[in-house]
């Protein structure tokens, strides 16, 4: 057993517990962003008690997902999903992170009928209004509420984000909160009244992102690369 993985998983375990205690939540799920390590590694981690984990290339997870098929794992995709490649993924993953558009919504949806399966996910929005970000932007999103009504084989679980790069922890508060806000806005529509995930912050803001509200956390190089 890697005794320094070891440490690292409890550091960042009683940061989050500490955070959730001055946050607005009482159960966070730390996802461990796995996609720059091989199968062995993510065993490693297995043994120490973490069960999700991200993945952002379709081929990779695909990969991983037969290498680790003996391993009760919830496998998150938290990268940008290409219509073209959504048929190998959905409905064997738990969740899909990053739904940045309706017209994705709507091919997992198709995917979804097909094999007779329901499809959970976030939606992305681009909190930032950063350019190099994919997402809805805060105005897309409560005009499409009453298009996912539509849906019945995908089911949106909250919102997820990614914050632009180069921007102190304390900076990206501002943003967390506002996210936080977004949800909280948009659970008065019946399309999203049952909206409870937070999917905000990595391994150098996490802390920030749970006292503003996050119930998922997306932790990569705090684990495998400090």
């Amino acid at each position: 057993m890697d005794s320094i993985l070891k440490q690292r998983i409890l550091e960042i375990q009683k940061n989050i517990e500490d955070s959730v205690e001055q946050g607005q939540r009482e159960l966070v799920t730390m996802v461990a962003v796995s996609k720059t390590v091989e199968a062995d590694k993510i065993r490693e981690t297995y043994e120490l008690g973490i069960r999700d984990y991200g993945e952002n290339r379709v081929p990779v997870l695909e990969k991983k997902m037969e290498d680790l098929k003996d391993l009760d794992i919830s496998w998150h995709f938290i990268g940008h999903l290409q219509r073209n490649k959504a048929k190998k993924i959905v409905g064997k993953v738990a969740m899909i992170h990053a739904i940045d558009s309706m017209r994705l919504i709507e091919t997992i949806d198709t995917i979804c009928q097909k094999q007779d399966c329901l499809q959970m996910g976030l939606l992305q929005v681009n909190i930032g209004e950063d350019p190099n970000k994919f997402g809805f932007t805060e105005e897309e999103l409560l005009a499409s509420l009453d298009q996912l009504q539509r849906f019945t084989h995908i089911k949106i679980c909250g919102l997820m984000t990614i914050l632009p790069y180069g921007r102190t922890p304390e900076e990206n508060i501002s943003w967390f909160q506002r996210l936080s806000e977004l949800l909280n806005k948009v659970k008065v529509h019946p399309a999203a009244k049952e909206w409870t995930e937070l999917s905000m912050g990595m391994s150098n803001d996490y802390q920030e992102a749970i006292r503003a509200g996050a119930t998922m956390v997306r932790i990569g190089s705090a684990i495998y690369q400090a």
